[in-house]
């Protein structure tokens, strides 16, 4: 498990069309690479943005990983169009803690940031047909996700691995990036260089990307592997039914 340099999560709220953290609400801290460890089976932070698709989701993972850091990326911070965007909230504030509540990020432009790193991880990683029209978005797919990863670097982190007597000081090799959308698409990077593949979930309610881990995986969730089950066995007793009733007559 590879491990990243650290983002920050709190509680969060939309106000006036832009996510951000509750004020002075519990912040935790997190390395990118092991995910939400208090869980018992953690997921990386890109695994989990793939699968938003709506206001609620995006509310939803924001309160688990963090905001996206877009302030920090030059795609969505930096553009004529957004420069206008005012990603602080209060100029005013110096504490060393109010600097983790001072940012926001509008709601639609984090759905953009979203879509588009979704985008990226189909054109990369769900098998399609090698068309003409699919191969130059693959390659404008790469071109993106160069340009993303090409900000982030391996570094190296330090520390005492006995705090009683500091003695054992360890060097540990990481990645830093600048954001977690950064770290979303070096994650993405890292499973495409490891052969990993995305597969859209068969339930045609759901449709949504998701990691197989064994090669017969064909629904994203139980829930929706039940109701795809349901679902065909409702039309299996109706066919049924119906031919039946052809029968008889």
């Amino acid at each position: 498990m590879y491990e990243g340099s650290g983002w920050w999560r709190g509680e969060p709220e939309i106000i006036n069309g832009a996510i951000r953290l509750k004020k002075n609400t519990h912040i935790n801290f997190y390395q990118f690479f092991t995910g939400v460890t208090e869980e018992a089976d953690p997921i990386m932070p890109h695994r989990a943005l793939i699968r938003v698709q709506t206001v609620k989701d995006a509310v939803d993972f924001v309160g688990k990983y963090g905001l996206l850091g877009l302030w920090k990326c030059k795609p969505y911070a930096f553009s004529e169009v957004n420069l206008k965007i005012n990603f602080i909230i209060d100029e005013d504030r110096r504490g060393e803690m109010d600097f983790y509540f001072q940012w926001q990020e509008p709601i639609s432009l984090f759905m953009l940031a979203v879509r588009e790193f979704r985008e990226t991880a189909e054109a990369l990683m769900l098998s399609e047909p090698a068309t003409d029209d699919f191969k130059a978005t693959r390659r404008e797919a790469l071109n993106s996700l160069d340009g993303w990863i090409s900000e982030c670097h391996p570094a190296t982190t330090a520390g005492f691995t006995d705090f009683t007597n500091f003695t054992e000081f360890k060097a540990r090799p990481i990645w830093h990036c600048p954001s977690l959308l950064h770290a979303c698409y070096l994650g993405l990077w890292l499973d495409l260089t490891e052969g990993r593949k995305l597969r859209r979930c068969a339930d045609k309610y759901c449709e949504r990307l998701f990691y197989a881990d064994r090669p017969n995986k064909r629904f994203c969730s139980e829930e929706c592997r039940n109701r795809a089950n349901r679902r065909a066995h409702y039309h299996r007793q109706k066919d049924k039914a119906l031919s039946s009733c052809i029968t008889d007559l």
